[in-house]
């Protein structure tokens, strides 16, 4: 059980990590509680509760690594090699290949060290990106791309009666988005 202000591998995810991050390993693995973000080398070694961000899939010898120091989990860029199975005991997240691990290590480490004011900074940019927005005069379609895009979760816009005015879903979901609007609609 987590204590109240530790953060979980989960938390790292929603909050601080890119749109795309694909957790791979089994849900239960997502309370593991995350003390520290390192991107490993050099003399930098790993200790128990850290979060590893890795460059490439993790080979079967980091896994093992990994798992007798007691890491909370591994994000790496790109995918998993198939010819591993996916350990249950060990948080996984596969990132999307565009993504800067320091970039990703600085955001990681400011919300563990000071949530408040990541969360406070977070907010601002976000209502910075949706107030550029709005003055372009993009429309309510604009506003629903640009939610999309900071967060990586399908946005619907609607009135006060449910009626869909805009929405935005990333590619791979459209099978399920028009059950998404009947449900709203009715």
């Amino acid at each position: 059980m987590t204590q109240r202000n530790e953060l979980t591998a989960g938390d790292l995810v929603r909050l601080a990590f890119p749109p795309g991050a694909e957790i791979l390993s089994p849900l239960e693995t997502k309370s593991r509680p995350v003390k520290w973000a390192i991107v490993p080398g050099g003399d930098i070694q790993p200790a128990p509760a850290d979060l590893l961000l890795l460059p490439a899939s993790p080979t079967m010898e980091a896994l093992e690594a990994s798992r007798t120091s007691g890491i909370a989990g591994i994000a790496f860029i790109g995918q998993w090699d198939t010819s591993i199975s996916i350990p249950s005991d060990l948080f996984i997240v596969s990132l999307p290949p565009d993504t800067s691990l320091r970039a990703l290590q600085q955001s990681t480490l400011r919300l563990l060290i000071d949530r408040e004011a990541y969360l406070s900074l977070r907010a601002s940019q976000i209502h910075q990106t949706l107030a550029r927005h709005s003055l372009e005069g993009g429309g309510l379609q604009a506003m629903a791309r640009a939610m999309l895009d900071l967060t990586g979760s399908r946005v619907v816009i609607h009135d006060k009666r449910l009626t869909p005015l805009a929405q935005a879903m990333a590619p791979g979901r459209s099978h399920v988005w028009p059950d998404v609007l009947d449900c709203l609609a009715s």
